[in-house]
Formats: C-alpha cells, sequence, structure tokens
C-alpha cells in the first residue's frame, strides 16, 4: 500500500522540468503570472514526482503536469518574490497508472465511462485478444503460403515452357499397310483389252516398258480370245510380258 502524500506548498525552485518555457503561449503565461500575484497562489496545483534530496536535504521534485502553472508560478515569482511557494500535488512512483487513469477521466468529455477492469479481467481480455490476433494472423498466413505457392508453381511452368519451348506435335503419318494386290485373270485381262477405249488402254497399260512396242498392234487385232491368241497375233507380246502386267495390275 503505498503512502499518500497529497497536497502541498513546495518551493518552486525545487521543482524542474525538462520543458522549455517557449514551448507555450508566453501571453498566456503572463497574464496568469498577474493573475497569481493577485490572488496571491495558484488556484490550481501541479502535479510533481519527488525524485531525491539536495546536498543540502531539500527535497527535489519532477514536474509531472502542470507545466503552465509552473511557467506562470516562476515569472509570478519574478514580478513579486514573496510568490515563491507553489501549490503541488505530490505522487509516488507507483501511482503513475493511476495519476494518468484520473488524469484522462477529468479531462475527458462527459460520456459515459465504462467501468474499471480489474486485473484478473484484464488477463482474460489480454489473453482472449492475444488467442484472436494469432488465429487470424495464422488464417492469412496459412492463405498467403497458398497464394505464393500457386504463383510459383504457375511461374516455373511458364519459365520452363520458355527455356524448352514444346515441339509441334507432328501428326503421325500412318503406315502403308501391306495389301497384296489382286491378281488379274486373264479372262478379265481379255475382256478389258477388247472393251476399253484407246485412251484408257493406253492409260492403264502406259507404264510398261515395251507397251509403246506392243500397245498399237494390241489395239489393231482386237478383240482376242485368250493369251494365246494376243501373244500369236501381236507383235512384242509375250507370255513374259503377260506375266509382268498381271503381277504390276493396279486394278
Amino acid at each position: 500500500m503505498t503512502n499518500y502524500i497529497g497536497d502541498l506548498l513546495l518551493d518552486i525552485v525545487s521543482i524542474s522540468t525538462n520543458r522549455s518555457i517557449d514551448e507555450f503561449d508566453q501571453n498566456k503565461i503572463e497574464a496568469i503570472a498577474h493573475s497569481i500575484v493577485n490572488l496571491r497562489g495558484v488556484i490550481d496545483p501541479v502535479i510533481v514526482r519527488k525524485i531525491g534530496c539536495r546536498a543540502d536535504g531539500e527535497e527535489e521534485y519532477e514536474l509531472v503536469d502542470g507545466h503552465l502553472q509552473y511557467f506562470s508560478a516562476k515569472r509570478a515569482m519574478e514580478i513579486d518574490p514573496k510568490l515563491e511557494m507553489i501549490r503541488a500535488f505530490v505522487i509516488e512512483k507507483d501511482q503513475d497508472a493511476l495519476f494518468q487513469q484520473q488524469i484522462e477521466l477529468l479531462r475527458s468529455p462527459n460520456t459515459a465511462v465504462a467501468p474499471l477492469t480489474t486485473s484478473a479481467q484484464a488477463s482474460i481480455d489480454y489473453q482472449r485478444l492475444r488467442n484472436e490476433l494469432e488465429s487470424l494472423l495464422n488464417g492469412k498466413l496459412a492463405e498467403l503460403v497458398r497464394t505464393i505457392r500457386g504463383e510459383l508453381t504457375n511461374f516455373k511452368v511458364e519459365l520452363i515452357s520458355l527455356v524448352n519451348p514444346p515441339s509441334a506435335e507432328k501428326t503421325p503419318i500412318p503406315k502403308k499397310s501391306k495389301q497384296t494386290k489382286a491378281k488379274i485373270t486373264a479372262q478379265e485381262f481379255i475382256d478389258l483389252v477388247n472393251d476399253l477405249s484407246e485412251q484408257e488402254l493406253s492409260d492403264k497399260l502406259k507404264s510398261y516398258r515395251s507397251s509403246d512396242k506392243f500397245l498399237p498392234n494390241l489395239i489393231k487385232h482386237r478383240p482376242f480370245t485368250s493369251i494365246a491368241d494376243m501373244t500369236d497375233r501381236v507383235t512384242h507380246f509375250t507370255k513374259h510380258t503377260w506375266y509382268t502386267i498381271r503381277q504390276n495390275w493396279h486394278g
């Protein structure tokens, strides 16, 4: 339990601050100083914290709040040296949190204030908030990791395609099936020779090297009754010629 010190009259010179008077409106300080001289004191005490003692045993204080009053009181002391004392509320070192809480409540707008939170309730609220934040961060991080992995995979695929562009797909050329050519019979050949026009017969037989030798006679002596009849009446048409034609006949 901290000791209560409360409102005291302190020597202004025993109070110090790290703030400068130049931070404040000089005209306002001058006006307040004259008001302090007229009233013979500061009606609103400053807030100080004890910081130690000087070599002569005098206590020293650090200004916590009330800088405008403090600088105005120092100016009033310059006007009237008898005004060397100032009202001050002294707080202990461990009372900073309570002091800040009261200052905020006094200086906040006139609105409803939430009930005070106990240390146990504050610990529970802190833990719940921490758990919610961790859960949220974990979910976001997991989603971010999945997104990054997907982007890296897409980038890898694109990079591979740039380094090694896919070759154009070649349509396989179907292999020619080995089909056994139908051999023309002797009678079929005789019928074709007898029935085809000269041009058609010439087109059919022009692939044979010796056709120009026997083809005119073949056309001239039509019709024929047999292969033997052809070999007898057609010059340069032999059984070997008939055999070659039969083997290579393409229909």
